[in-house]
């Protein structure tokens, strides 16, 4: 509730709400968009209205800043458009949500760190405001915000350009305060994706700042950075995980638990301790007994033991095709391994297993810890006395420019 109030806000500070465009759009429509408002902010409604098939390659243009290459008849270059613009949008699902509407598409990181999830909701019952306002009234409080943003517009962001010329800023206050942002938000040893979103949020906290400095916000000194900060945290909440692993990784990881949950009793043949398949005991009157396990029809491995000692036992060509499609196959052993999911032998990630009373078959073995681990676990997950109501975040101290 608020979000396209919101990006009216956003609008009016470079000019009127004609500034917020709808994703409802061809790839050439958003390239033309997008280099109209080149230098200031590209303002994009309800992201569901993109169609999915379009979604990975309208990310990757818009955050690249280059249009597509184009020829003339005459076989000459067109003139490539090019912009250099901040990106904002809504919408009510995630971008990996988006991307993955198509059967089988996947949600590549790389558009997923150019369009960052941030839940607009503040968690408080007023959608995405802190309070109601004067009335008390959500709806009364969208209304006088539309009825603001029509009367007054156009005046913040250029005149924090015109006093950033006025006064010589070369770059290296802002340079410093996003660093100082990083150091403040980012723990040591985050992954370099966490680092790099972190980053984006510091340059929005120093115009806040910068903004405020100059007399244009009203706010006081350390509630611009403040808002960054919570919305960076936001950002790492909805990535969940602890920041330490990048995204690929857990990914990866995501895609062979599912095909574990979803697959692990069904499509695994249940074998012995030899090796050999199970066949339950069977006294011929059916008394104190159980039928045979079925076979796997669409069969992808095989399943040994019980309890935590449980193992999926994979070969080679379903376990590239299947468990690693879209992934690298060595960068998915790694990530379970940091995770004690794969079991595996030195100097290789596959592990020989008897089979069929034979030890000379390499598989690459899954352990029970996929179902078990909590490498998804983040410091939000633990209970807290606060009852699930967020704390307001208190302003931090001035930031250095």
């Amino acid at each position: 509730m608020g979000k396209t109030t919101l990006l009216k806000l956003i609008a009016s500070v470079w000019g009127e709400s004609v500034l917020v465009h709808s994703w409802r759009a061809t790839a050439n429509g958003l390239e033309g968009v997008a280099d109209r408002t080149s230098d200031i902010v590209l303002i994009l409604d309800e992201l569901g209205q993109l169609d999915a098939r379009d979604a990975a390659t309208s990310l990757y243009m818009l955050a690249g800043g280059a249009g597509k290459i184009r020829m003339n008849r005459d076989a000459t270059l067109k003139d490539i458009r090019s912009w250099r613009a901040f990106i904002m949008s809504s919408g009510e699902m995630t971008v990996e949500t988006k991307m993955t509407q198509m059967r089988g598409a996947k949600a590549y990181t790389g558009a997923t760190l150019r369009l960052l999830n941030v839940s607009a909701d503040r968690g408080l019952n007023f959608g995405a405001f802190d309070n109601a306002g004067s009335t008390g009234e959500v709806r009364e409080l969208v209304k006088a915000f539309a009825e603001s943003v029509a009367e007054c517009h156009g005046v913040a962001g250029p005149e924090l350009v015109k006093q950033l010329l006025a006064r010589g800023e070369a770059g290296e206050g802002v340079r410093n305060a996003i660093d100082d942002f990083v150091r403040q938000n980012v723990e040591v040893g985050s992954a370099g994706q966490i680092e790099r979103a972190a980053k984006r949020f510091g340059l929005i906290a120093a115009a806040g700042e910068l903004a405020t400095e100059f007399g244009i916000t009203g706010w006081e000194a350390g509630v611009a950075a403040a808002a960054a900060a919570t919305a960076f945290k936001r950002w790492t909440e909805v990535r969940s995980g602890d920041g330490k692993e990048p995204a690929e990784d857990r990914a990866a990881i995501r895609q062979v638990t599912e095909l574990i949950v979803r697959y692990g009793e069904s499509r695994f043949d249940e074998l012995d301790e030899r090796g050999f398949n199970v066949e339950a005991a069977w006294n011929g009157d059916g008394e104190g007994s159980s039928p045979p396990p079925r076979p796997a029809v669409i069969r992808l491995g095989w399943r040994k033991y019980e309890g935590e000692k449980r193992i999926w036992m994979i070969e080679d060509a379903v376990w590239e095709s299947e468990f690693c499609r879209g992934f690298d196959p060595v960068q998915v052993s790694r990530a379970l391994e940091r995770h004690e999911m794969l079991k595996r032998a030195k100097g290789r990630f596959t592990y020989a297993e008897r089979f069929q009373d034979k030890r000379d078959k390499r598989f690459h073995v899954i352990t029970a810890k996929v179902l078990t681990s909590d490498y998804d676990r983040t410091p939000e997950d633990e209970p807290d006395d606060n009852d699930g109501v967020p704390e307001r975040p208190k302003p931090p101290g001035r930031p250095s420019y």
